[in-house]
């Protein structure tokens, strides 16, 4: 990478440890064979030279076994983000606790500095929102009106933000989460769709000096989400998986963004 030129390798949703569910299990599939797309996307990135994001649900279980951590290890990207099968509900530690660069609770900022030149790229991410990681009036309220409050406080946090970026440094944005566009689309793990905190997509792609926004949480690449790498369910058994690489060119403050 240059100062002119950034390259980002993103994954999302690699589920280590989902080999184990009863009908992947069926097929015999090892736990080097699952993990091996999530490690190609890896060894891509360093022959590429890119940097490297994992937006949220690295693990398949709140509590991986240590086997999973191990694997985890293999897989370690620059900047990690917690997801819903990441993150506990209340009050325990998350599975991304011995991971480095982990964004975890609230909406924030990371910066990657590895250029010589001081240069580098933002990182605006929007962990699996939650209820619980706001602040409440003490009033004892509906679940619509808890998610609604929690939606507008990952709103404002997120303006915030970018509102502070650095013009002369790239960015983008990553997220677990469900958007407008991916409602109807949760994968049917025993996360509701309805308790979730729905953010609107046209309110993220508003959001200014962020270059573009990618998601994880649904499963199938589509509009601003990059996919799995490999399957969960019967559902997805004939989608076609991915990473997504994007080349960011600068010039001047001006960012081009090619995915």
């Amino acid at each position: 990478m240059t100062q002119d030129h950034y390259r980002v390798v993103i994954v999302a949703d690699t589920h280590i440890g989902a080999e184990r569910r009863p009908w992947l299990q069926k097929m015999a599939i090892t736990a080097e064979q699952y993990d091996r797309p999530a490690l190609e996307a890896i060894q891509w990135a360093r022959d590429n030279d890119a940097l490297t994001v994992l937006a949220g649900d690295k693990y398949d279980q709140r509590r991986p076994t240590p086997a999973d951590y191990l694997r985890g290890k293999r897989i370690q990207c620059d900047v990690e983000l917690a997801g819903n099968h990441d993150m506990p509900a209340l009050g325990e530690i998350d599975a991304l606790w011995n991971g480095n660069d982990v964004m975890r609770g609230r909406p924030s900022l990371m910066k990657l500095d590895e250029m010589e030149s001081g240069v580098g790229l933002q990182v605006v991410g929007i962990p699996w929102p939650r209820v619980s990681d706001y602040p409440n009036d003490g009033r004892r309220q509906t679940i619509e009106h808890e998610l609604a409050a929690t939606r507008q406080h990952v709103g404002k946090n997120v303006q915030s933000i970018a509102k502070n970026l650095d013009p002369k440094r790239p960015a983008i944005g990553i997220g677990h989460l469900m958007t407008s566009a991916g409602h109807g689309q949760n994968e049917g793990d025993g996360f509701l769709l309805g308790k979730d905190v729905l953010i609107p997509e046209g309110g993220l792609k508003a959001i200014e000096n962020i270059g573009g926004w990618y998601l994880g949480h649904v499963h199938k690449p589509w509009h601003m989400y990059v996919g799995s790498t490999q399957p969960t369910n019967w559902g997805e058994a004939d989608q076609v998986k991915s990473f997504t690489v994007v080349d960011i060119n600068k010039w001047d403050g001006e960012q081009a963004f090619n995915s």
